[in-house]
Parts: C-alpha cells; sequence; structure tokens
C-alpha cells in the first residue's frame, strides 16, 4: 500500500466514512493512524450536516489493535500511562 493513506476519510451525502488502511498490519492503529482519526472524529463533531459515520478497513481484518511496534519504541514500558500520552 504504499503511497496510500492509512486511513482514508470521506463525507457525501450527510454520511462520513473511515477507511482503517494498514491491512498489511491487520489495520493495526499507528500514530500516524491515530492523529487521522482524532482530526475525523473532530471534523464529524464540528459538521452539523453529517448525520451517520460508517467505519470500515481495507483487506480481510478490521482491526487488530495497536501497533505495537510503535507502543514499543514508546518506552522501556510501553504499557505504562505515560508512554501512550500526548
Amino acid at each position: 500500500m504504499t503511497g496510500e493513506p492509512p486511513a482514508i476519510t470521506t463525507v457525501h451525502d450527510g454520511v462520513a466514512r473511515l477507511t482503517l488502511n494498514n491491512p498489511r498490519r491487520k489495520n493495526a492503529i499507528t500514530l500516524e493512524m491515530a492523529g487521522l482519526i482524532e482530526d475525523f472524529c473532530a471534523r464529524v463533531h464540528a459538521d452539523d450536516s453529517i448525520g451517520a459515520v460508517l467505519v470500515d478497513a481495507a483487506g480481510g481484518y478490521f482491526c487488530s489493535g495497536a501497533d505495537t511496534r510503535d507502543l514499543a519504541a514508546a518506552s522501556d514500558d510501553p504499557a505504562a500511562p505515560e508512554s501512550v500520552a500526548e
């Protein structure tokens, strides 16, 4: 999926759609993807014309959770609250 964003967002006729696009990693959520999801949620919240949200994923898996490579890189204790705090 080189060159493609890790999350694809669209809005059409009052329906916002978020597609997780990291199928090679079973759509594990990376830090970049989390940022895109946060931006998408803010957009949905701010747009009163959006009446529905559809969340789906590319490939054969919906989402395997957080990308453990990002968590491991965060600290020696990737499960510690400060490791995932903004």
